[in-house]
């Protein structure tokens, strides 16, 4: 399976931070997010592994 990834809009043009990757991890409920910065948007590389069976049906 391939690593999933999310992309968040930052708001103001600024990037987001540790708070939002320590929030990310808080609410999807396990810790292996990455912050994948870019110009405008960061990435969050979520690892194959982390989807388990949390989630019955995974977002494609």
């Amino acid at each position: 399976m391939v690593g999933k990834k999310v992309a968040l809009s930052a708001a103001a043009g600024q990037s987001a931070g540790a708070g939002t990757l320590a929030k990310l991890n808080e609410v999807l409920g396990f810790g292996k997010t990455e912050l994948l910065p870019t110009d405008k948007q960061v990435g969050v590389a979520l690892a194959p592994e982390a989807w388990g069976h949390r989630q019955a049906h995974p977002v494609r």
